[in-house]
């Protein structure tokens, strides 16, 4: 997964890089790993492309940071 991250951020495409967070948040918090899942989800969360081509990751990624800190859906 660090390669994909590596190889997005090489090649400035925020897209791939964005999908690969999101990917990386969603493994660790599937795995328990919640503080280390954080940091991949906020960045993701902060990600705003305009044709939306990302807007499903962004919703994923809110909705597992409110299950981390017990925010009711």
């Amino acid at each position: 997964m660090s390669d994909a991250i590596d190889a997005a951020v090489q090649a400035e495409d925020l897209v791939m890089l964005t999908r690969a967070r999101s990917a990386l948040g969603d493994l660790l918090f599937s795995e328990g790993r919640h503080d280390e899942a954080v940091p991949f989800l906020q960045a993701v969360v902060r990600t705003e492309i305009a044709d939306g081509s990302v807007d499903l990751e962004v919703k994923a990624a809110a909705r597992l940071l409110r299950q981390i800190r017990g925010i009711p859906e």
